[in-house]
């Protein structure tokens, strides 16, 4: 944690932006809609439904994949002992970190 510390000064970046909190729940923006839908006082809930129905068709239809960041190739000994998740949030921020850097050669300030 020191070594990840002092690296994240040196950066310039706040150590907080890699981590998040165990019980977040993150809510899609699909969610949110339906979550409206279902609240709406005009809508019965048979209408909420087919409405939440057609927007899931459609966005399945329209929505793109994320684009996703090169994997940082980095050896961990203890990967067989990490938490089922945590080689990807890893990977989140050593890219973070190496863009951090990029960015900085690419202002010549290393």
């Amino acid at each position: 944690m020191t070594s990840f510390t002092l690296i994240c000064g040196w950066l310039g970046v706040s150590p907080a932006q890699f981590f998040m909190p165990i019980a977040e729940r993150r809510v899609t923006p699909m969610d949110e809609v339906i979550a409206h839908l279902s609240a709406d006082p005009r809508l019965e809930a048979d209408a909420a439904s087919k409405i939440a129905s057609v927007l899931k068709n459609m966005y399945d239809v329209l929505a793109k994949a994320p684009t996703q960041r090169p994997v940082v190739a980095c050896h961990l000994r203890a990967a067989s002992a990490l938490r089922p998740g945590v080689p990807h949030r890893l990977n989140s921020m050593l890219g973070a970190m190496h863009d951090k850097l990029a960015e900085r050669v690419a202002a010549g300030e290393l």
